[in-house]
């Protein structure tokens, strides 16, 4: 495993009355792409603005390889932020855009040509070169901003909403450009963003943010399936949160009767219980516990929407060649392994 470049710790930082960041701590490694998650106004934007120097916490550290990364100048640090805007200079060409930051720099002339033309290669821009930002697309736009933003070398690169701007086809394809990017050059990426499925394709690991605190750091998959909290459970992917009651064996839903399963909880508390849309299958009753209100094909799957007895709403993934027809009445069926409770 490796090593951990850079810590958190126990950082805060408010606005007047609002508090942006509360307490925070995480560690990033080295070679990572570690993902900033949650709603808009949860603090991860102003995490990423201390990490870059723009803004300076009222408690905590910031520590990279151990050192005090806070104690270090804005324009020394050896960290970089691609901005959500891109930013690039419109009367510049792209080899231009990409080598002004090298500018002030020891390098010679010729070390900045070459270094410029080795990231132009790597990203995949060299027929594209002598070209002027508007005449790129926005994928084009994007990559020389990220290979601007590569060329002084930095440890850690910072990109806030960096697919925000793009259409889905593109962003899908920029999804994978940036993890070969990311790999090619060895760089520890942090990315903010809101959208949970950029995470999950992106990262290795994920902070799910909300109010200023992390609520779960972890892989893609475990926060998928073993959410810690009701609100990562409701963040993370599509689920049914449903109200219930536990009993000493498992819990009581009004709608779904006894589901009998081992807990620590204790009997007659309420709890939240989480069932995935895959786990659930459907099954034809006359008196069932919902009834069928919306079916629509998606690709490989249908996606259907049941309204329970107690007009709760459940939605379920179901084979596409399933005879399930909207106004059929149902029973719910589960593993209760599949079943989260909190």
């Amino acid at each position: 495993m490796s090593q951990d470049l850079l810590k958190i710790r126990n950082l805060t930082k408010k606005f007047g009355s609002i508090t942006a960041l509360n307490n925070v701590s995480l560690e990033i490694k080295n070679n990572e792409m570690f993902a900033l998650l949650g709603p808009s106004g949860c603090g991860k934007t102003t995490l990423l603005r201390i990490i870059a120097g723009f803004e300076y916490p009222d408690s905590g550290q910031v520590l990279m390889n151990d050192s005090d990364l806070l104690s270090i100048p804005t324009r020394t640090r050896p960290v970089n932020l691609m901005f959500q805007s891109y930013a690039l200079f419109p009367h510049m060409d792209v080899f231009s855009n990409i080598s002004y930051g090298l500018t002030n720099t020891s390098l010679t002339k010729e070390e900045i040509k070459n270094q410029t033309n080795e990231i132009i290669e790597k990203i995949g821009l060299g027929e594209h070169v002598k070209k002027k930002p508007n005449q790129l697309s926005g994928g084009q736009q994007q990559r020389v901003a990220l290979a601007r933003a590569i060329a002084r070398k930095p440890k850690i690169l910072l990109l806030d909403e960096p697919l925000s701007a793009l259409d889905k086809k593109i962003r899908q394809e920029m999804q994978i450009e940036l993890k070969r990017i990311q790999h090619d050059f060895g760089i520890t990426f942090i990315i903010v963003t809101h959208d949970q499925d950029e995470a999950i394709s992106l990262a290795n690991r994920i902070a799910v943010f909300d109010k200023g605190e992390i609520k779960q750091i972890s892989t893609p998959q475990e926060l998928y399936e073993n959410p810690t909290n009701e609100f990562v459970a409701d963040f993370i992917g599509e689920g049914n949160i449903l109200k219930a009651t536990s009993t000493s064996s498992g819990f009581e839903h009004p709608g779904l009767g006894t589901v009998n399963f081992s807990h620590s909880i204790g009997a007659g508390k309420p709890v939240t219980v989480l069932i995935r849309p895959e786990s659930i299958n459907l099954t034809p009753a006359s008196n069932g516990a919902g009834q069928i209100t919306d079916a629509v094909f998606a690709g490989s799957k249908k996606n259907i929407t049941v309204k329970l007895t107690t007009n709760e709403i459940v939605r379920v993934y179901a084979d596409k060649s399933a005879n399930l027809e909207v106004g059929s009445h149902v029973n719910l069926l589960f593993n209760p392994q599949d079943v989260r409770v909190f």
